[in-house]
């Protein structure tokens, strides 16, 4: 499959649409694969409010609860831009995430784009952008079906394993064993 994304950074209200906005900052990101693409402005040096809510809501995800085996199977692109700076920790918030949920692969690409309305970036900065998302695009479609789990995830999986054999939440413990994973079976097999 072949998508193409219009991810609307609203440097105004830090609020993230698909609608154009003339007082955001837009940009293009084709991806050809399953994958999963978080975009978001720099707000103070982290991710925005509205994406921290959309982190916490599923935290439940996360892989000391209950995560879904399909994330493990899925790559990740987090794409923060900013005026200025900030970009470093705004995308941490999110990759950790990822991490969490499973995601073997999360690409990370930060931005300062000098300017807070679309129409005054730089052609320059642009080309650079897009230049940078097509080259993470590329990664993701070549690698398509082809990530493997890294030995972090293993071992923190592995750990998630053996708390839930016994653990303290009973809708994750039986999570946990109606998949077989309190044993030797695993979502990324």
């Amino acid at each position: 499959c072949s998508i193409q994304l219009l991810v609307n950074v609203s440097r105004s209200s830090s609020a993230m649409s698909a609608r154009h906005s003339s007082n955001g900052m837009n940009f293009f990101l084709r991806l050809s694969c399953v994958y999963t693409l978080y975009g978001h402005p720099t707000y103070v040096y982290h991710a925005t409010g509205q994406m921290k809510a959309f982190l916490d809501h599923y935290g439940w995800r996360w892989m000391v609860h209950r995560p879904d085996e399909k994330m493990f199977r899925k790559q990740a692109a987090v794409i923060s831009t900013a005026a200025g700076a900030g970009m470093k920790s705004a995308i941490k918030d999110i990759a950790d995430s990822c991490f969490f949920w499973g995601i073997p692969k999360t690409y990370k690409l930060g931005m300062a784009l000098r300017a807070v309305k679309w129409d005054s970036v730089s052609p320059k900065r642009k080309a650079e952008l897009e230049k940078k998302t097509d080259r993470i695009a590329k990664k993701i479609a070549r690698r398509q079906g082809k990530v493997p789990v890294p030995l972090k995830t293993r071992a923190f999986f592995k750990l998630m394993s053996l708390i839930q054999r016994n653990g303290w939440n009973k809708a994750d413990v039986d999570y946990w064993k109606d998949k077989g994973w309190t044993g030797s079976k695993r979502p990324w097999r």
